[in-house]
């Protein structure tokens, strides 16, 4: 077997192609819907108030949509690598690969959130949360 990249290929070639062109386009699908989840979560943040509160839906949503794309691509790749006739380097690499789109979207979106509005609120009676005064005299 040549795996399909000769000018004959065989149905069964064939056949292992269209397996990994599915489940390559099952993680894409996924994928996407999770970018398009944060990105509807982007914009609901900057409209209004309730927007905010209605934004982190979409970036948990989003996160469950990468997070389970990327996990069944790569259960799926481990399970399905002899029968796609896949190397253990070329398995490797595309887990690595899909690792790391999971993983610069968590870090997008952590820059994100970052700058989000942070409030602190203190308790009026809190005496340690008030900040202190420097009276400008220094302890010897």
């Amino acid at each position: 077997l040549e795996f399909g990249f000769s000018h004959y290929p065989t149905k069964l070639s064939f056949s292992l192609q269209m397996l990994r062109k599915a489940h390559e386009a099952g993680f894409l699908s996924w994928f996407r819907n999770g970018l398009l989840a944060t990105g509807v979560g982007v914009i609901a943040y900057m409209q209004s108030d309730v927007g905010r509160e209605a934004a982190y839906g979409f970036f948990v949503l989003g996160g469950v949509c990468i997070c389970y794309g990327s996990g069944s691509y790569v259960a799926n790749l481990v399970l399905l690598r002899r029968m796609m006739m896949l190397s253990a380097p070329t398995a490797l690499l595309g887990g690595l690969v899909v690792g790391s789109l999971a993983a610069f979207w968590v870090c997008a979106l952590s820059l994100y959130i970052g700058r989000l509005e942070v409030e602190f609120i203190y308790d009026e009676e809190c005496e340690d949360c008030q900040p202190k005064e420097d009276s400008g005299k220094s302890d010897k």
